[in-house]
């Protein structure tokens, strides 16, 4: 069994211990992949597969604005409140923080697994519920930068 297999279960374990259903299918699938013909199709992955996520995340975040079940009267009214403005501001620092954990994982995608780790410990311990990989990234990144790890 390769190395690549080994981290794929790993995460797969982790991941059930977790019950993050979206890392369980994501590591499923590629474990589905490793094993057939698909495997072929890992360059692309690995080349725009956080741009074809992204792009899926941005489509099901506006379907609400295209299907006009948002109004520019929600959007006006959310930006004048203290919590449509608390909002803005939350999404600004996680788009940041996210910018800098794809960077994160392109260079480093090992580090993965110890958001996994992280993200079951949160859980479980914290009462907690899995972030999304991009932002834990994010917050791990600027650790890294500001620790100069």
């Amino acid at each position: 069994m390769s190395q690549g297999t080994i981290v794929i279960l790993v995460v797969l374990l982790l991941s059930l211990i977790g019950r993050n259903n979206l890392v369980i299918a994501a590591a499923a699938l590629l474990l589905v992949m490793r094993l057939t013909v698909l495997k072929d199709t890992f360059p692309f992955l690995i080349d725009r597969g956080i741009e074809l996520g992204i792009l899926f995340l941005t489509l099901s975040v506006l379907t609400p604005f295209a299907a006009g079940q948002v109004t520019l009267s929600d959007v006006l009214n959310t930006v004048k409140s203290p919590a449509g403005l608390a909002a803005i501001l939350s999404g600004v620092l996680a788009s940041y923080f996210t910018g800098e954990g794809v960077n994160l994982l392109k260079t480093r995608p090992e580090i993965m697994v110890g958001l996994i780790i992280g993200s079951i410990l949160g859980a479980s311990l914290l009462k907690g519920v899995p972030a999304g990989p991009l932002v834990a990234a994010g917050f791990a990144a600027v650790i890294i930068q500001k620790l100069n790890l």
